[in-house]
């Protein structure tokens, strides 16, 4: 049985939005289970013909919500759908005109086949200590998975990317802390781009660049490790997960 949406989901949805403004006109779905990525390779199939070439896509996959040129726009009731753990969702923080209202990093002990003994902890409160120092603000939250963490900064509205990704990774370099590469837990910083790709007749929609999940839903809240809520916060508590997000606004 699907989960019910409630008005403390929806509540919550809002403040997410209000929180990191990220572009309105499309967002991201994961496909999180095998009969929701069987139902779209089968539509993929027919819609190609047989014997076309054509992505196949799998579990953990991520796709902008509707098709190129008609995208679904975030709605308050679709990122409820999130939070009650009835689809997982992404927001895309680059706007079209080169602006972010966010720009994250992810810390996490491994990446694709590559790991790394140091505790993505470490990392992360160096960085958060490095943030707090110069009275800057930003949104912390466990992974999905419950293991790693995620920072989100938020610049004033109307930041440049690149502005905002340069002084970001000016914080991780004076942090000492490095990219997993390089035997530190530094992911990617969200965005990864300082410019937005624009698709053939000028569709901004069409490659909309990086996204980052969304916290707090309460299907990964529940799971045996749980993860996507905010750092300090308890996962059973939802009314803890919106206190928290109302003290950014």
């Amino acid at each position: 049985m699907r989960p019910v949406v409630t008005d403390l989901d929806r509540e919550l949805a809002r403040l997410l939005i209000e929180t990191f403004r990220p572009r309105l006109d499309v967002f991201a779905e994961r496909l999180d289970d095998e009969e929701q990525v069987e139902r779209l390779n089968k539509w993929m199939e027919d819609k190609a013909g047989p014997g076309v070439a054509r992505r196949s896509w799998r579990v953990g996959d991520w796709k902008p919500c509707g098709a190129k040129g008609n995208r679904k726009p975030v709605t308050v009731e679709a990122i409820a759908e999130h939070v009650a753990g009835r689809r997982t969702l992404g927001f895309y923080p680059l706007h079209p005109d080169g602006t972010c209202n966010s720009v994250s990093v992810d810390f996490d002990n491994h990446r694709g086949t590559r790991t790394t003994e140091r505790d993505p902890r470490e990392d992360f409160d160096a960085l958060a200590h490095a943030l707090l120092r110069r009275g800057l603000r930003f949104v912390a939250n466990h992974s999905r998975g419950g293991g790693g963490y995620w920072i989100h900064v938020l610049p004033p509205v109307g930041t440049q990317a690149r502005v905002a990704r340069a002084v970001l990774q000016r914080l991780l370099d004076e942090s000492g802390v490095k990219h997993i590469d390089a035997g530190g837990t530094v992911d990617s910083l969200f965005p990864k781009q300082d410019e937005l790709h624009v698709g053939a007749g000028g569709d901004t929609t069409a490659a909309p660049g990086n996204l980052f999940c969304l916290p707090c839903s309460r299907r990964w809240l529940a799971a045996e490790n749980p993860g996507s809520h905010f750092v300090g916060t308890d996962p059973s508590d939802l009314r803890a997960q919106i206190t928290h997000l109302r003290s950014y606004l």
